[in-house]
């Protein structure tokens, strides 16, 4: 029977490098040579999930938590942009407080140009407050952040906001958890977006249509998969709403424990090849409960 096997990114497929290792990536071919359907399911934009394949493995992707979904073929399934005025509310008040920020666009990632001084000003300040703070570590974060293939500096953000170009995701980064939060309270009532999260550091608002799990339902009746039949590999808050959906749901040895808690098993962390692992030795392609 045909299975779906659904896998987050960033803390999953991907190591700390942010590589995806060869023995993933091996686990990921021949699930699909035993003809399984897997599809890459993350907050990132389609050119990056594209620049880790790198073309050693064609597979349907959901990008910017469920914004955009591709076939295996590279053809858009579906497209669901955020509410354009609430997007320009969030930006406009990023840009008044000087907070990093990034917009997806179909074909581009988008940050201010000052984009690296803000984060490396939050680190200082960071350290000015507590001495002991890991700056090293910090930095990590943000390089990360900032190496991402397809991010453009931009000098007049404001101008993507006058032009007729849906916009998928806006994530706001900081390492200050009032930041974070400043924006969540104040976009919390408005019905047209929801706000998630892929790591600590970020929130990242997105079409209150759409999610990891409306998505990954939607495909798998697009190849006649019941629910029941979704494998789900994920470790962080974002993933929720697809671990909610899938009949197995495998977390990551360094999941979250909201993750772990709603799991039908653990697998081993993105350091270890989970994903490898789960594939490999704890599915033998099709899961059994915990």
């Amino acid at each position: 029977m045909l299975k779906m096997i659904a896998i987050d990114l960033d803390g999953t497929l991907l190591n700390s490098k942010k590589r995806i290792s060869p023995e993933n990536l091996e686990a990921l071919k021949r699930t699909v040579e035993n003809h399984h359907l897997v599809t890459i399911v993350t907050g990132r934009n389609i050119m990056d999930v594209r620049a880790f394949l790198n073309h050693a493995v064609s597979l349907p992707i959901i990008a910017s938590n469920g914004a955009t979904v591709y076939d295996r073929d590279g053809t858009l399934l579906s497209e669901t942009p955020l509410d354009h005025e609430q997007a320009e509310e969030i930006i406009h008040y990023a840009l008044e407080h000087g907070v990093y920020f990034e917009v997806t666009t179909k074909d581009s990632l988008l940050s201010p140009v000052t984009g690296e001084e803000i984060l490396r000003n939050e680190i200082a300040k960071k350290k000015l407050m507590n001495p002991l703070t890991d700056t090293e570590l910090l930095w990590q974060s943000a390089a990360a952040q900032l190496s991402q293939v397809s991010l453009r500096p931009t000098e007049n953000m404001k101008a993507i906001l006058t032009k007729e170009k849906p916009i998928f995701k806006v994530l706001i980064a900081s390492f200050f958890p009032n930041t974070l939060d400043r924006f969540k309270i104040l976009f919390a009532d408005r019905q047209a977006i929801t706000c998630t999260s892929s790591a600590a550091s970020t929130v990242e608002f997105i079409s209150s249509k759409i999610d990891k799990g409306k998505a990954i339902c939607n495909l798998a009746r697009k190849y006649g998969i019941k629910n029941e039949d979704i494998v789900v590999i994920g470790d962080s808050p974002n993933d929720l709403s697809m671990f909610r959906e899938a009949g197995v749901r495998i977390a990551m040895g360094n999941a979250i424990p909201s993750i772990k808690a709603i799991s039908t098993m653990i697998t081993r962390d993105c350091e270890q090849n989970g994903v490898a692992y789960a594939l490999k030795n704890q599915l033998s392609l099709y899961a059994q409960p915990k």
